[in-house]
C-alpha cells in the first residue's frame, strides 16, 4: 500500500484514518487533494475509502464555504472535481444519495456567490479555464431543484459573471457562450411562475448587470442566435414587463448612470436600449429618458434622435423645437443629423425655425449632410404648402451678380436638383405664384433667380419624362400649355441681359420641355445660334443646340460643328457629355457631320483617362447602325492596337462583326496575328471576326500562321478557343477544294511534328484538321487524308515519351497525354503502338505532378476495353488522389465497360467482394470502395435478359449494405463523396427503378435513418450537412414518388422517417444547428410531407403490366390510394404529436419557422375530425393548449377558404 509524505508528515494511505487526515489537513496541497480524489472516485484499487464520494463532496462544500479556505474558491482543480463528482452522481444512484444529503447541510449557492466575489477580488478572473469550469458547476447546480437562489445571490452571481465577460476581452466563443447560458439559467430560475425578483431587486439588476448584458449581447463572438433571444427576453422582463415597466424610467436612470460609472457602454447598446424604450413607453416618458441618456452620453445624441423622431409616437412641438435650438448655429456633423431627424418628423418647426437653419448651412461646407438637410428643411415647406416662402428664403441669399459667389448648399447645382421632383407636384396656381414673383426679381438681378428656375424647370422635365410620379398627367400638361408663354417671355427677357453660364442649364431644359414650333413663335432659334464665343465653353449649350437640331436639322451649320468639335477636344469638355453625344446624339451627327468631323470626335472620345468607360458606350445597339460613326471607331482601335493592347481588344468585342468592313476584318487579324503575343482575349477577337471570313487574312490563307498561333500560347492555356479558330479556317478551306493550302500544311506540320520536344502545340493542329474533316464529311468526302499525319503525331508522342531519360517538363507531357486522348476520341489511337509501354515507362509512382497522373489515368480510361484488364484500372485509380478529373474519367471508363454486360458484372462482383474482405479497415478504404461502387450504380443501363436483372438487383443490394458503413468520422470529413453517392442512389431510384427489390427498398430506409442520427453527433457540430440533409430528403421523395407500391404495410418506418427529418429541423442545445438553421432544408422537409400526404395514382400505373386495360388499370390505383390514405390518417397523428413535443421543449429559427408550419399545414389537412379528435384526446393537459394554438393558426392561414 502507498506511503504519502506531506510537509513532513507522513501518512499511511492504506487506511481510512490516513487518507482522510490527509484529505482534510489544512496544510495539504490542493493538487494533492485533487489527484487523490480523482483516483478514489475512479476506483484504483490500491485506495480503499467507504462513502468516498460523500466524504470528497462534504469536504469540498465544507472548504467552499469557509473564509480561510479562499484557496479553495479560486483554484480550478477545486471546482473541475466538484463538475465531475455531480455529472457521477447523475449516472450512479449512491453517490446521487450522498450527494442528496450534502446539499441539503450546506449552502452551496452561497459558497458560489463568495467564490465569484473573490475570484473579482483577486482578479482570477482572467484564468479562463477557471471561469469554465465555475459556470459549467452553475449550470448543474441550478439544474437541481431542490437548491434555492436568493434574490441577492441570483443578481450578485449573474453581475459576477457579466462583470468577467466584459473585463476579460481574450475570453473565447464557447466561454461567452457559457457565461450567456449560465446568466439566462440564474435568471429564468429566479423569475419562474409567481417566482420573481421584488422591486429592489430590479433596481440593483438594471445598474449592476444591464450595462454587461446590453455589451455581451453585442459582441461578435456570441455565436448563438438562441441564447441572443434569451438575453433580450431578459432585458425586456426587466424593464419593460407588466410589473416593471411602471419603474421603467427610474431604472434605465440606475442602468445609464453605472454604464457612464464603468465606461463601458458603446453607441450601438445604447441605441439598442433607447430603441427598446421609444417602442414601449409613452411621449413623454420617452423624451425624458433621451434627456437623461443624452446628458450622460452627448456624442451619442445623433444616433439617439433618429429612433426618437422616426418613432410611430406624436413628439411634442415644443420638446422638438428646444431640441433644434440646441444645434442653431453649429456645423458639426452630429448637430446636423439631429436637425435632420427633427427636420424629417415636424414640418411646423422646420417652418418656424427655417431662417435660421438656412442661415447655419451657409456658413457650413458643402457635403451630403449640408445638402440632406436642406432637402429636408425644403420638405417642411412643401407638407405646410408654402413653398413660395421657400424659393423666396432661397432667392434673398443667393448671390447677385455683383457679389462673389461662395459656396454653400444653396448655391449647389447638387441641392437644387435634389429639389425638383417636389415642384411637379404643385397645383398650377401655387406654381404660377413661384414663378411671377422670380419673374419680377429677373429684372432685378436675373443671377439670384437662375437656381430656382433650374429647380423648377427640372422637376417638369422629370413629369415629362417619366422619371417622376406625376408622369404625363393631365394636370402636368395642362400647367404646361399654360406656361409656355411665360418660358418663352423668359428665354427673350434673359437672353442679351446676362452671360451667367447657368442661362444654357435653364434653356436646355425648356427647350426639351416644349416642341420648337410652340417656342419659335416668341423666340428667336437663330439668334441662339449665334450666341457670344465664350458661351459656347459650356456643354448645356450644345444639349441645347442638339435639342434644337433634333426638330429642325436645317438650323444646322458647319460652323457650329467646328464650334462643337473645338469644345469636344477642350479639357474643359467633361467626359459624361462626350458619352452623351455618342449614345444620345450619335444618329445627328451620323447624319450631319462631315467624316472628317467625325473622325476628330473619335479621336476627342478616346481622349479619356479610363478607357473602360468606353465599353459601355460601344454596346449601345444604335451606335453600331451609324456606320460613318461605327468605322471610323474601329479604324482607330486598329492603328492604336500596339498602344492600347488589351483596352483595344475588350472594345472591339463590344462591336459586332457585321459592323466591320472586310478590310477592317482582314487588318485587324493580320495585326492580331502579327503582333509578338497573342492572349487569349485576342484569340476571342479573332474567333468573333472569322464568323464572317474574309478568304484573305493571313491567318486565312497561309498555314504556317495558324501554327504560330498554337506556338505562341502559354502553357496551361484553355486550347479551346484556338481549336475552334483553326477548324473554322480548315473547314472553309476544304469546302474550297484548297489542296495547295493542305498541301503547305501537310508540309510544315510533318517537319514539326518530327520535333515534337520543341513544337509541344504541333498535334493540336493536326487534331483540328481532323475535327474539321468530320464536320464537313457529309458535304465533301475527304475519308481519311490526314490520319497519316495523325498516326506519325501518335507515333512520334509514344516515342519521345518511352524514351528512358526523357527530360520534359510536367506541363509537356500533360500536354502529350491530352492530345493522345483526343485523338482516342477519333478512333485513330491503335493499341498495338507501344502506348501500353510508354504508359508503363512514364509510370504512376514517379515524381509527377498530380496534373501528369491525371492525364495519364484519363488516357488509360480511354483506349478500347480489353487494352487494360479493368481490375487494373479500378486499383490503379483507388491509389490516385479522388480528384475531380479522376473520377470523370473513371465514369467514362466504367460507362463503356457497361455495353459489356458480363464483365460489367463481373467487375463490379469483384469491387463488392475485396472491400467486403477488408472489413472496413479504415475510413480511407470504405470511402474508396463506396466512390468505385457509385460509379457502377451510376453507369447501370436497361438489361433484357431477367437472369442479368436479377444479378443486378442482387448486386445493388450488396452496394447499400456496404454503404451501411458510413460513420460519423465520414460524414464529417468526407461529405462530398457521400453526398455523390446520395446523387447516384436518387438517380437509380427515379431512373433505373427494376435495379431495385423489395429488400433493397428497405436498406434505403435504414441508411436514411443511419446519416440522420449521424447528423445529431458531436463530431458533426461544425459540419455545414444542409445539402446532404437535402439529398436525403429527395432519395425519400423519389420513393414516394416512383416506388410508393413496395411501402405498403410500412407506413411505420416512413412515419419514423419524417419523424426523423422533422426533428432536425428544431434547435437542440449541443447539437449541429446547421440544419436547423437553414430555410432551404425546411423547404425540402415541406416537399417530403407533401409528397408523403399527397400520393399519386402515376406511381401505381406506371409498374402495372397490362397497360391496354386503362380502365382496369385506373380502378387499381385508385383502389391503392385509397389504401394509403387509410394508412395515412393512422399514422399522421405520430407525427402530429411528436411535432408538439419538438415544438414545447425546443426553439425554432425564424428562417425554418414558416416552412415547418406550412409542413403541418398539410398534415392537418389529411386528417379528418376524428383523428384529430382523437390527437387530443391523446395529448395532457401541458400539450393540449399548443395544439389548439397551432389549429387555430392552420384554420386562420392554412386552410382553404372558398373566398
Amino acid at each position: 500500500m502507498p506511503l504519502l509524505k506531506d510537509n513532513g508528515r507522513d501518512f499511511d494511505l492504506h487506511t481510512t484514518q490516513g487518507l482522510t487526515k490527509l484529505l482534510r489537513g489544512k496544510s495539504t496541497s490542493l493538487d494533492i487533494i485533487y489527484e487523490l480524489s480523482i483516483d478514489l472516485i475512479s476506483k484504483k484499487p490500491e485506495y480503499s475509502l467507504p462513502n468516498k464520494d460523500k466524504f470528497i463532496f462534504e469536504l469540498l462544500c465544507d472548504r467552499f464555504s469557509q473564509q480561510k479556505f479562499k484557496e479553495f474558491k479560486v483554484c480550478v482543480k477545486m471546482w473541475d472535481l466538484f463538475k465531475k463528482l455531480w455529472i457521477k452522481s447523475e449516472l450512479d444512484i449512491t453517490t446521487r444519495n450522498a450527494r442528496d444529503q450534502v446539499l441539503a447541510k450546506s449552502n452551496i449557492v452561497s459558497s458560489i456567490t463568495d467564490a465569484l466575489d473573490e475570484i473579482k477580488r483577486t482578479e482570477a478572473f482572467k484564468k479562463s479555464d477557471l471561469v469554465s469550469c465555475i459556470s459549467d458547476c452553475i449550470h448543474l447546480v441550478s439544474s437541481y431543484q431542490r437548491i434555492r437562489f436568493s434574490e441577492d445571490q441570483s443578481v450578485s452571481i449573474i453581475g459576477n459573471l457579466l462583470f468577467f465577460a466584459s473585463a476579460a476581452p481574450e475570453y473565447d466563443s464557447a466561454l461567452l457562450q457559457n457565461i450567456a447560458l449560465s446568466v439566462c439559467l440564474i435568471y429564468e430560475r429566479s423569475n419562474f411562475h409567481a417566482i420573481k425578483f421584488s422591486k429592489k431587486s430590479i433596481t440593483h439588476f438594471s445598474g449592476a448587470c444591464l450595462p454587461n448584458i446590453i455589451l455581451l449581447m453585442a459582441n461578435s463572438s456570441l455565436e448563438s442566435e438562441s441564447l441572443h433571444n434569451r438575453l433580450e427576453s431578459i432585458v425586456s422582463d426587466v424593464l419593460f414587463s407588466e410589473r416593471n415597466i411602471k419603474d421603467c424610467k427610474d431604472n434605465l436612470g440606475f442602468f445609464i448612470n453605472n454604464a457612464r460609472a464603468q465606461n463601458k457602454m458603446t453607441k450601438e447598446g445604447l441605441k439598442y436600449i433607447f430603441g427598446l424604450t421609444v417602442h414601449k413607453l409613452g411621449v413623454s416618458d420617452s423624451e425624458d429618458i433621451f434627456k437623461i441618456f443624452i446628458s450622460r452620453y452627448p456624442m451619442f445624441s445623433s444616433s439617439l434622435v433618429p429612433l426618437l423622431v422616426l418613432s410611430k409616437n406624436s413628439l411634442n412641438t415644443k420638446f422638438l423645437s428646444n431640441l433644434l435650438k440646441g444645434c442653431l448655429g453649429k456645423s458639426d456633423t452630429n448637430s446636423l443629423n439631429v436637425m435632420k431627424c427633427i427636420l424629417s418628423r415636424n414640418s411646423e418647426v422646420g417652418v418656424k425655425f427655417g431662417r435660421s437653419i438656412m442661415n447655419t448651412l451657409i456658413k457650413g461646407k458643402l457635403s451630403d449632410i449640408t445638402i440632406s438637410v436642406a432637402k429636408s428643411l425644403f420638405q417642411c415647406y412643401v407638407n405646410s404648402r408654402d413653398v413660395e416662402a421657400f424659393v423666396t428664403q432661397w432667392e434673398r441669399i443667393l448671390p447677385g451678380s455683383n457679389e462673389q459667389n461662395v459656396e454653400n448648399v444653396f448655391t449647389s447645382r447638387e441641392f437644387a436638383i435634389s429639389c425638383s421632383s417636389d415642384f411637379v407636384s404643385l397645383p398650377y396656381g401655387q406654381l404660377e405664384q413661384i414663378l411671377k414673383a422670380l419673374e419680377y426679381s429677373i429684372k432685378d438681378d436675373p443671377s439670384k433667380c437662375f437656381l430656382p428656375l433650374i429647380s423648377i424647370c427640372n422637376g417638369l422635365l422629370q413629369g415629362v419624362t417619366g422619371s417622376s410620379s406625376n408622369y404625363m398627367s393631365s394636370a402636368l400638361i395642362s400647367s404646361l400649355n399654360k406656361l409656355s408663354d411665360y418660358f418663352s417671355k423668359l428665354i427673350n427677357d434673359t437672353f442679351k441681359l446676362n452671360t451667367d453660364p447657368r442661362i444654357w442649364e435653364l434653356y436646355s431644359y425648356i427647350f426639351m420641355l416644349y416642341e420648337l414650333p410652340v417656342l419659335a413663335k416668341k423666340v428667336d432659334i437663330k439668334a441662339i445660334f449665334k450666341c457670344r464665343h465664350e458661351q459656347k465653353n459650356n456643354k448645356f449649350f450644345y444639349v441645347t443646340i442638339f435639342r434644337i437640331l433634333e426638330q429642325d436639322s436645317e438650323q444646322f451649320t458647319h460652323r457650329i460643328s467646328s464650334s462643337l468639335i473645338k469644345y469636344f477636344e477642350s479639357p474643359l469638355c467633361p467626359k459624361s457629355f462626350k458619352f452623351g453625344v455618342f449614345s444620345r446624339w450619335l444618329v445627328l451627327v451620323n447624319t450631319l457631320f462631315r467624316k472628317a468631323d467625325i473622325l476628330r470626335l473619335v479621336e476627342a472620345l478616346f481622349n479619356i483617362d479610363d478607357l473602360k468607360d468606353l465599353e459601355f458606350v460601344f454596346s449601345n445597339p444604335v451606335l453600331h447602325e451609324q456606320s460613318n460613326i461605327v468605322v471610323p471607331i474601329i479604324d482607330h482601335l486598329m492603328e492604336s492596337y500596339s498602344v492600347l493592347g488589351t483596352h483595344c481588344l475588350n472594345l472591339v468585342n463590344k462591336i459586332p462583326v457585321f459592323c466591320f468592313q472586310k478590310y477592317q476584318r482582314k487588318q485587324m487579324i493580320d495585326t492580331i496575328v502579327s503582333s509578338s503575343v497573342i492572349t487569349e482575349k485576342a484569340e476571342d477577337v479573332i474567333f468573333q471576326l472569322l464568323k464572317l471570313p474574309t478568304s484573305k487574312s493571313l491567318l486565312e490563307i497561309e498555314p504556317k500562321y495558324i501554327i504560330r498561333l498554337f506556338a505562341m500560347l502559354k502553357p496551361n492555356t484553355d486550347i479551346s478557343v484556338s481549336l475552334e479558330i483553326a477548324t473554322a479556317i480548315f473547314t472553309e478551306n476544304l469546302r474550297m477544294e484548297n489542296n495547295n493550302y493542305f498541301d503547305q500544311t501537310e508540309s510544315l506540320l510533318k517537319t514539326r511534328i518530327l520535333d515534337l520536344q520543341n513544337n509541344v502545340f504541333a498535334p493540336y493542329v493536326v487534331i483540328a484538321l481532323i475535327t474539321s474533316e468530320r464536320q464537313i464529311g457529309t458535304i465533301k468526302v475527304h475519308s481519311s487524308r490526314f490520319n497519316d499525319l495523325a498516326l506519325l503525331c501518335i507515333s512520334n508522342i509514344v516515342n519521345l515519351l518511352s524514351k528512358e531519360n526523357l527530360k520534359l517538363a510536367d506541363d509537356d507531357i500533360y500536354i502529350f497525354c491530352s492530345i493522345l486522348v483526343n485523338f482516342s476520341k477519333f478512333s485513330i489511337v491503335d493499341v498495338n503502338v507501344n502506348i501500353k509501354g510508354m504508359i508503363s515507362n512514364l509510370g504512376f509512382n514517379k515524381t509527377h505532378s498530380d496534373k501528369v497522373n491525371e492525364a495519364l489515368f484519363q488516357l488509360v480510361c480511354s483506349l478500347k476495353v480489353g487494352a487494360y484488364n479493368p481490375s487494373f484500372i479500378l486499383s490503379l485509380f483507388t491509389i490516385l488522389p479522388p480528384t475531380e478529373n479522376n473520377n470523370k474519367s473513371l465514369n467514362m471508363y466504367i460507362a463503356s465497360l457497361s455495353a459489356n454486360e458480363e464483365i460489367f458484372m463481373k467487375e463490379w462482383d469483384e469491387v463488392l467482394e475485396t472491400y467486403r474482405s477488408r472489413n472496413y479497415e479504415d475510413n480511407n478504404t470504405f470511402i474508396e470502395g463506396l466512390s468505385l461502387l457509385s460509379h457502377f450504380m451510376n453507369n447501370l443501363q436497361k438489361l433484357t435478359s431477367q437472369e442479368h436483372i436479377q444479378i443486378i438487383r442482387g448486386l445493388v443490394l450488396r452496394t447499400l449494405s456496404f454503404a451501411q458503413g458510413i460513420n460519423n468520422v465520414l460524414l464529417s470529413t468526407e461529405c462530398d463523396e457521400i453526398s455523390s453517392f446520395l446523387t447516384t442512389l436518387c438517380t437509380t431510384l427515379t431512373e433505373n427503378s427494376w435495379s431495385l427489390n423489395q429488400y433493397s427498398m428497405e436498406l434505403i430506409f435504414v441508411l436514411v435513418s443511419k446519416i440522420c442520427n449521424l447528423s445529431l453527433t458531436e463530431v458533426n457540430q461544425k459540419a455545414d450537412l444542409t445539402t446532404m440533409y437535402i439529398q436525403l430528403t429527395q432519395v425519400v421523395s423519389s420513393i414516394l414518388l416512383h416506388q410508393r407500391f413496395r411501402l405498403s404495410g410500412r407506413s411505420h418506418i416512413l412515419i419514423f422517417t419524417l419523424t426523423q427529418f422533422m426533428e432536425l429541423i428544431f434547435e437542440r442545445t449541443g447539437f449541429n444547428n446547421t440544419i436547423s438553421s437553414s430555410e432551404r432544408c425546411a423547404m425540402s422537409f415541406e416537399r417530403l410531407v407533401e409528397n408523403y400526404c399527397e400520393p399519386s395514382t402515376t406511381v401505381f400505373t406506371d409498374h402495372t403490366e397490362n397497360n391496354e386495360n386503362t380502365t382496369g388499370i385506373n380502378t387499381f390505383a385508385n383502389t391503392q390510394i385509397s389504401k394509403i390514405r387509410a394508412e395515412l390518417r393512422r399514422s399522421l397523428p405520430l407525427l402530429i404529436m411528436r411535432y408538439l413535443q419538438c415544438f414545447l421543449r425546443y426553439r425554432t429559427s425564424v428562417t425554418v419557422r414558416e416552412p415547418l408550419s406550412r409542413s403541418i399545414y398539410l398534415v392537418f389537412k389529411r386528417l379528418s375530425d376524428n383523428e384529430l379528435n382523437y390527437v387530443n384526446a391523446s395529448l395532457d393537459s401541458q400539450i393540449r393548449p399548443a395544439f389548439k394554438k397551432i389549429y387555430d393558426e392552420y384554420l386562420k392561414f392554412g386552410k382553404w377558404k372558398e373566398e
